[in-house]
């Protein structure tokens, strides 16, 4: 808790340019993350995500209540190629569990730029406690779609969206 992850220039790794996992009170603020399509950093044929957002679990043990991100704000990056440029991930089944101790909760997605990635621009998988996120600001070029499985307890405002239909992101407010 309490990271600031900021001014980074960040680029060609293995899976993911930028991992936020388990984060609670942090920032993720003014990096610049890219992929040049360097097949050596691919991953199952994929470029490396942008900004990934998860859950993971680490142990058979643990207490639930420790594994979310919560009142966490990643703004001001941006992010140049790779597979999909904001994606937020269930893993070891947690989204659907029904269970109050995971999710994106009073998360901000604020002011990023997404450019050209190969997957969607941004995509969030199905989770049942997602609460409180906000996606407002940000500039989404290309991709191949938006992916919200789903989801409640997001809202969207003042974003761009071009060369990729928002779908259920589109809001009245978009530039």
């Amino acid at each position: 808790s309490n990271a600031l992850v900021q001014n980074n220039v960040i680029g060609d790794n293995f899976s993911l340019e930028m991992y936020v996992d388990n984060v609670i009170d942090s920032t993720f603020d003014s990096n610049v993350l890219y992929n040049t399509g360097n097949q050596e950093y691919f991953r199952n044929g994929y470029a490396a995500n942008g900004i990934q957002i998860a859950n993971e679990t680490y142990r058979t043990s643990y207490d639930q209540s420790k594994y979310f991100n919560n009142n966490t704000h990643v703004t001001n990056n941006i992010v140049v190629g790779g597979s999909t440029g904001i994606y937020y991930g269930t893993y070891s089944g947690w989204g659907n569990a029904g269970s109050n101790y995971h999710g994106m909760k009073n998360m901000v997605i604020a002011n990023n730029t997404v450019y050209n990635p190969s997957l969607n621009a941004l995509q969030i998988d199905y989770d049942a406690s997602i609460e409180g996120v906000q996606i407002v600001n940000n500039i989404f070029q290309g991709g191949s779609g938006v992916n919200l499985s789903g989801n409640s307890g997001l809202s969207f405002a003042s974003n761009l969206w071009s060369g990729v239909d928002p779908g259920a992101a589109a809001s009245s407010t978009d530039v």
